[in-house]
């Protein structure tokens, strides 16, 4: 009866099948094997550090069109890593799930033994399809360490947006509004920490709070742990103020006083008299200090600027210039 019924080639090759054989088909014939393709590159950064001990790095291929939804994923190899970048990777994708009408990227990240994210990509290298190459060197920027309160001082903005500090000690508060300081005892309260003198009232909740200051309600503050480190700048005497990315950086200026300059994350610091201001053609300022080992150039400009990194929105652009090095960022005036 089987061999009445078997018609054609691939019935004849499953009939053997039946007799006990084994030739590896199935009614649909042999079950196809994935052509595979591959995507390679380097990962790599801009600081002269070393990996930390214990640093993972995770590559991967992703479908530009659906990095928002699951399934966007096409391939990714994880790394772990010892010694310094570039790290070379290579990932292997079936060439079936690759659309030539869609787009495709590579993005990678480096996280720390402890799993906090040290580096990562900004945007996809485009790779594979519409002429894109299958090659790509992928430049991780750093990622800044999270910003902490210093000890005791907290910032918050408002709604209205009106900003302040709170500075705790004791059994009392005290709030740094603008020109004005606000010693205010704390009082008991059902929830949160309540500081008034009567007429004068801050109450915080976790990191919302609530001022009333000279007859007037701020309401919906919310803690702010950036602004902490300019409120405290300004308790220094620190006049102007200013931060930027690639490496990491801040300034700060004391007007008839020091400056300091901090770079590389941290790693390298310059300190230097303040020099008067010079007007230059672009209505500018231009502040120009020169020693034996250093030629710095700080150029405010009085623009719109966002930092590129946090998004945060500032009235100045400044332009640092150290030796041949040049440093682009936002700050703001403190005083």
């Amino acid at each position: 009866m089987l061999a009445q019924k078997a018609q054609g080639p691939v019935a004849i090759v499953c009939l053997v099948m039946v007799l006990g054989f084994e030739t590896g088909c199935s009614l649909f014939g042999p079950k196809p094997q994935p052509v595979l393709d591959r995507v390679t590159g380097t990962v790599s950064y801009h600081e002269r550090v070393a990996l930390p001990s214990g640093a993972v790095v995770r590559v991967w291929l992703e479908d530009a069109s659906r990095t928002a939804v699951a399934g966007g994923v096409v391939a990714q190899e994880t790394i772990e890593t010892v010694g310094s970048v570039p790290v070379t990777f290579a990932l292997d994708f079936d060439a079936a799930f690759i659309d030539p009408k869609r787009s495709y990227g590579v993005r990678a990240q480096i996280k720390g033994a402890d799993g906090r994210l040290l580096w990562t990509s900004t945007e996809a290298q485009p790779v594979i399809t519409r002429g894109h190459p299958s090659e790509v060197a992928i430049l991780v920027r750093r990622v800044p360490t999270p910003v902490a309160s210093p000890p005791g001082l907290a910032f918050y903005e408002c709604d209205d947006g009106v900003t302040f500090g709170v500075r705790t000690g004791g059994s009392s508060v005290q709030v740094l509004l603008g020109d004005r300081t606000l010693t205010l005892p704390r009082v008991p309260a059902g929830e949160g920490a309540k500081y008034t003198d009567g007429a004068d009232l801050f109450w915080s909740k976790g990191s919302d709070a609530i001022l009333e200051a000279a007859d007037v309600a701020h309401h919906g503050c919310r803690s702010k742990p950036s602004g902490a480190i300019w409120e405290e700048a300004k308790l220094r005497g620190v006049d102007f103020r200013a931060i930027g990315n690639e490496p990491g950086w801040y300034l700060e200026m004391q007007y008839g006083g020091q400056l300091l300059l901090v770079t590389d994350y941290g790693d390298r610091r310059l300190t230097a008299a303040t020099p008067a201001p010079a007007v230059i053609a672009s209505g500018a300022s231009a502040y120009r200090s020169r020693t034996s080992t250093h030629d710095l150039v700080v150029t405010i400009q009085d623009a719109p600027c966002a930092d590129d990194m946090s998004g945060e929105s500032f009235p100045t652009r400044v332009l640092v210039q150290l030796n041949d090095e040049e440093l682009r960022g936002c700050g703001r005036r403190l005083r």
